[in-house]
C-alpha cells in the first residue's frame, strides 16, 4: 500500500460505536487509513445468565442457525464438543461460518446475497421444511422475521439466547463533538445513542452524518430524527465489513 492510499481518510473523525471487546480492528483500520478514531461504546455483550433449555434437546433438531459470531462464540461455552452429527448448520454471513469453522463445526447453508434474515430465508434448504424443528442461536431479543416465516413455512422454530447486549452508562458531552461521522452496527446501539443523545441534551448528534451497516438501521435513524441520510455500507460479506465501512468512509468529502 502506497503512502497516498494509506491516508485516504484525511484526517476524518470517527466515532466508533461497536462495543468494547470489537472495536480494536476497526479503530486500528481508521488510523492505518488517516482517519482519526474516537471509541464510543454503545452497547456491552456479555453471556446469558444460564445454558439455553434447548441446549438438552439438541437431537430433536434437524437444523440450528448462528446469526452472528458472538451467537458462536458464547454458544460454544455449553458446545466445545459440536453439534450432533445430523444436524444441519446455517451461518448469517462468511464471519459466522469462520467462526464455527474455527470451532471445528462444518457449515452447510451460507447466503450468497443478502447477509441477513433475507438472505438466509432465500436459501433452497429453508423452503421446504413442513414440521422440520429448527434452532435459532441469537442474543437476548432482535428481530422476530426470520422465526415468523420460517413458522408461516411449517416449520417449529425454538430459540437460544446465548448472549444479553446490555446499554452502557456513557454520557454525551460537547466535548465528543468534535466527530465527522458516527459508525453504528445495529438498531440497538442507534435507539441508545438516541435516547443518551436526548438525556444528555446534545442534539448535535442528531446533525451529523452516520454510517450503518443495513438499510433497516438507515429507516430507523430517519424516524429517530437524524436529518442526513445516513450512509449504507455496501457490505461484500460479513468476514469484510471493516473494509467495507473504509470504503464508505473513504467515500464522504
Amino acid at each position: 500500500m502506497g503512502k497516498a492510499e494509506g491516508l485516504q481518510l484525511h484526517g476524518l473523525k470517527v466515532l466508533v460505536t461497536r462495543p468494547e471487546a470489537q472495536a480494536a480492528s476497526l479503530l486500528n483500520a481508521i488510523s492505518a487509513h488517516g482517519g482519526v478514531p474516537k471509541h464510543f461504546p454503545l452497547l456491552e455483550i456479555k453471556p446469558s445468565d444460564s445454558m439455553p433449555a434447548a441446549f438438552e434437546r439438541l437431537d430433536q433438531f434437524r437444523l440450528v442457525i448462528f446469526l452472528s459470531r458472538n451467537a458462536v462464540k458464547y454458544a460454544w461455552a455449553y458446545l466445545s464438543s459440536g453439534l450432533p452429527k445430523h444436524i444441519k448448520v446455517a451461518a448469517i454471513g462468511q464471519g459466522t461460518a469462520d467462526e464455527l469453522t474455527d470451532n471445528g463445526q462444518h457449515v452447510d447453508y451460507l447466503p450468497s446475497g443478502s447477509y441477513d434474515s433475507e438472505g438466509l430465508l432465500a436459501l433452497d434448504a429453508l423452503q421446504s421444511i413442513q414440521d422440520e424443528q429448527i434452532l435459532i442461536i441469537r442474543g437476548q431479543s432482535g428481530r422476530e422475521h426470520l422465526a415468523k416465516v420460517l413458522q408461516q413455512r411449517g416449520a417449529k422454530v425454538e430459540y437460544a439466547e446465548v448472549y444479553q447486549r446490555l446499554k452502557t452508562k456513557r454520557v454525551l458531552t460537547n466535548a465528543d463533538a468534535d466527530v465527522d461521522v458516527i459508525v453504528l452496527s445495529s438498531s440497538e446501539a442507534l435507539q441508545h445513542l438516541a435516547s443518551c443523545a436526548k438525556r444528555d441534551q446534545q442534539d448535535w448528534v442528531f446533525k451529523k452524518q452516520i454510517v450503518v451497516i443495513h438499510p433497516r438501521i438507515a429507516v430507523h435513524a430517519s424516524e429517530l430524527g437524524f436529518t442526513l441520510k445516513p450512509l449504507v455500507v455496501e457490505q461484500v460479506h460479513e468476514a469484510g465489513l471493516d473494509s467495507a465501512i473504509l470504503n464508505t468512509l473513504k467515500s464522504i468529502k
